[in-house]
């Protein structure tokens, strides 16, 4: 079987449905209450951006898991999610930093955001998405060196010098995929064999 099998839909009961969200609602609630207690925060029209993402982001994971069941509205959900949660943390001055120098966090956040997706589409963490999630949390980390100046040369410049480090880079992946991917058929095919023998005894 070379084909990855995608799970089945879940039929959640009206039961199930009430307790996750009810959980999801106690979540926001205790963070929001938490950042608001812990930061100088307004509620004016500017600062509730931030509230308003999370709301739609918590909606767009609520649906993902009961109706939609699709691993993209997994992935955004969770990264609406969490971008709200910076930005309350940005807004709130909780961050003492503007979102033009943490927008590569964003980029992480997408990366952090692939895996669950991944592991709600297959029940187990693939290549597919983990090795993706890897290069953008990296890619994160990275900018962020220029965007909050640890780093004293600007991105233009390094990236004029060292392009050609992200194509060694970019083929040391392929052939760590190439090699997983080798084991993974390898595990799945003596899987097969053993369950062929396993019926040929019964």
């Amino acid at each position: 079987m070379n084909k990855t099998e995608k799970s089945p839909k879940m039929h959640l009961t009206k039961f199930q449905k009430t307790i996750l969200a009810a959980g999801f609602i106690s979540i926001l609630a205790g963070a929001l209450k938490l950042a608001v207690s812990a930061a100088d925060f307004q509620f004016t029209f500017h600062y509730m951006r931030s509230v308003f993402i999370i709301i739609v982001g918590a909606l767009v994971l609520y649906f993902g898991l009961i109706a939609i069941q699709k691993s993209w509205t997994i992935f955004a959900g969770i990264l609406c999610i969490l971008f709200g949660f910076l930005l309350f943390l940005v807004d709130s001055n909780i961050l003492s930093f503007s979102l033009y120098q943490i927008w590569p966090f964003v980029v992480i956040l997408s990366g952090l955001s692939l895996i669950p997706a991944g592991f709600y589409r297959y029940k187990r963490i693939l290549p597919v998405f983990f090795v993706p999630s890897i290069v953008l949390v990296g890619m994160g980390f990275f900018f962020l060196l220029f965007s909050l100046d640890i780093v004293k040369v600007s991105l233009r410049e390094a990236a004029a010098a060292w392009w050609p480090v992200l194509f060694v880079l970019f083929g040391i992946g392929m052939i760590v995929l190439f090699f997983y991917s080798q084991h993974t058929n390898n595990v799945q095919a003596q899987q097969n064999d053993d369950f062929d023998e396993y019926e040929d005894i019964s």
